[in-house]
């Protein structure tokens, strides 16, 4: 059975009803398993992983509407109810409950197995769409790396865990250095080309899991070092910052080197009720400012 056939959950107590249906689905090349009982049917819905349920409208013990009104409120799967009742109020009701679809019996094979490919390719659209809205939705569009909406996010989770545990969490604010001049100079697709490299040394650096690099806004990026030492964090920062200006990405207008380099603040704190996440990256922002006013290309910590 190759591993990459779509399965299909059959709910249906007419074992000949289920057979045909398996057999006209198992014909084009899906997997089937056939549950008669209800509850049984609703156990596996919830434990395994389907493409699709068809589910018969009458079962014994527990029917069919109520099946699908329960699998609804807890997993997002399509549903094709299948019922020989033809009265309206029954297809609206099975709709109403969160059912994709339905089918009449009897039916032909091909009117079945053209609905549940047509839902399944639905689905699959529908969640590769929000997939993709997802991952717009927390990663900066040009750089890849993680936006500001993601970073808050990230923040406060951390910030939960260093409360709780009473460890230390690390904040590196960077600054392209004379950025805007470089834009002026080289123009904006050679800036959105600096930022791009900028964010993939960044991101080169950043190699444990708890680690959280992204772009703040601009020509400012921020980093994340939660649950290690300042001094260790502090390390970690001047690396970065030597190895922005190792890229040797030419700035004919940065005063401090003849290469494109960043300036870094870091702040690192234990949070208690005394401080806060906003403290923290003020106490960082400050640093960056120092770094900036002290020379640039360099690390300060506050």
């Amino acid at each position: 059975m190759s591993d990459n056939r779509k399965k299909i959950l059959i709910i249906e107590d007419d074992p000949d009803i289920a057979a045909l249906e398996k057999d006209y689905l198992e014909n084009d090349n899906f997997e089937v398993v056939i549950e008669g009982d209800g509850h049984k049917g609703m156990e596996r819905a919830l434990k395994e992983q389907f493409a699709l349920i068809l589910l018969d409208l009458m079962l014994p013990g527990k029917d069919g509407m109520t099946i699908c009104r329960e699998i609804r409120e807890k997993v997002d799967i399509p549903i094709l109810m299948v019922t020989a009742r033809i009265e309206d109020i029954d297809k609206v009701r099975g709709l109403g409950l969160g059912a994709d679809d339905y089918i009449t019996k009897p039916f032909a094979p091909a009117e079945l197995v053209a609905r549940v490919k047509a839902h399944i390719a639905r689905y699959t659209r529908f969640t590769e769409t929000n997939e993709k809205l997802k991952t717009l939705s927390i990663t900066d569009e040009l750089t890849k790396l993680n936006n500001r909406r993601s970073f808050s996010e990230y923040m406060d989770l951390v910030w939960k865990q260093g409360h709780r545990l009473m460890l230390p969490i690390n904040v590196l604010m960077i600054d392209v250095d004379y950025f805007k001049r470089y834009n002026d100079t080289l123009g904006h697709l050679e800036g959105d080309k600096a930022l791009v490299s900028i964010a993939r040394c960044l991101k080169n650096h950043v190699k444990r899991e708890t680690d959280f690099a992204a772009r703040f806004g601009g020509e400012e990026f921020v980093c994340l070092l939660p649950f290690i030492e300042k001094d260790e964090a502090f390390d970690f920062a001047k690396t970065l910052v030597t190895s922005v200006e190792n890229m040797k990405i030419p700035h004919p207008m940065n005063e401090h080197s003849n290469y494109l380099t960043i300036s870094a603040g870091m702040a690192s704190i234990v949070p208690d009720n005394n401080n806060s996440q906003t403290q923290l990256l003020d106490e960082a922002d400050k640093a960056l400012y120092m770094a900036k006013e002290t020379g640039r290309n360099k690390v300060v910590l506050k």
